[in-house]
């Protein structure tokens, strides 16, 4: 990958951030009164994972768990374990990231079924680290919102549930809508190679 090619890549992921951020301010962080967590925002960056690899992935989520946390705070001085957390936790996205070869490769050659599998693998590894280290982070170093373990970890369990099938079925949305975004140009997981021979069939 060249050095363009590289700035494309960031250049995305800055883009894909942004747009996320947006998304944040949009929708509320909770729901309903038992106030489950909406991350519609990390489904975005699973996308851009999807389409870049792990490490553009973590970058980006990173990037914008900083983001976040930079809205959540008051004083930054004070409150800079809330930045390192976000950060730590959205840059889980770049999981899905692991799954990108694979993903792309049989979307290419169009194994739907290989496609779906490694979507949803990739989609529910990210949201269970996210949820697990949002746990942790909440319970034993920020301790904030519930305290009692019991009630705290039903609501992280369900929120990951809920959140799972909405993030699949944005995806699958996105996919059965324009397969083609999932594979941009020049990716390193497809040869020209095999490109050329496709355009020859």
């Amino acid at each position: 990958m060249n050095a363009s090619q590289k700035l494309l890549v960031w250049v995305e992921g800055l883009l894909f951030v942004i747009l996320a951020l947006l998304i944040e301010t949009t929708f509320p962080e909770t729901i309903t009164s038992h106030n489950y967590y909406l991350e519609i925002s990390l489904t975005l960056l699973i996308f851009y994972s999807f389409r870049r690899g792990d490490i553009a992935g973590y970058i980006a989520g990173a990037v914008l768990g900083l983001g976040i946390g930079y809205f959540q705070v008051e004083n930054i001085q004070t409150e800079w374990m809330v930045l390192v957390a976000s950060a730590v936790q959205y840059a889980m996205a770049g999981l899905a990231g692991k799954f990108a070869r694979n993903l792309q490769r049989t979307l290419f050659n169009r194994r739907m079924k290989s496609v779906y599998l490694n979507l949803i693998t990739g989609t529910v590894l990210s949201y269970l680290a996210f949820f697990i280290l949002k746990f942790i982070f909440n319970q034993y170093v920020l301790h904030v919102g519930e305290i009692a373990n019991g009630p705290y970890a039903v609501t992280i369990g369900l929120s990951f549930l809920g959140n799972v099938v909405l993030g699949v079925a944005i995806l699958f949305i996105i996919l059965n809508v324009s397969a083609k975004y999932w594979i941009p140009k020049n990716t390193p997981y497809i040869s020209r190679k095999e490109r050329s021979r496709l355009l020859n069939d």
